[in-house]
């Protein structure tokens, strides 16, 4: 491999950092990717749930957008090697602020988060 990466004049080193890089970024994601559970107001009925979430997700992404513009452009040439990478990462922020202001929005309508209950989403 090292001799491939030679003939491109890629320096190995580098090639090893990105790897490591995506691996912790991909870690990263999983770890914080479990969502079971959902948002309960015992002041509502229940059928009112899922349109509260829906309307707050609606907000919330619209206001994601506004603050980050719309992130999946910004990154205009692909054949760029990190490209991929920082659009991920990008991706990632956004998505993240996306789920702060979500919980912002629901925690502000009288929700808590309940953990213990699968969402059917």
């Amino acid at each position: 491999m090292a001799e491939l990466l030679r003939d491109r004049d890629i320096d190995p080193g580098t090639v090893l950092a990105r790897v490591l890089l995506c691996f912790c970024f991909l870690s990263l994601i999983a770890a914080c990717s479990d969502t079971s559970g959902r948002w309960e107001n015992a002041n509502l009925p229940s059928e009112l749930w899922d349109q509260d979430q829906t309307d707050c997700r609606v907000w919330a992404r619209q206001r994601v957008e506004k603050e980050l513009g719309h992130f999946e452009d910004r990154w205009g040439d692909r054949n760029y090697p990190t490209s991929s990478l920082l659009h991920s990462l990008e991706w990632h922020q956004a998505n993240r602020r996306e789920q702060e202001l979500l919980e912002s929005c629901m925690t502000e309508k009288g929700y808590i988060w309940n953990p213990s209950i699968k969402n059917a989403e």
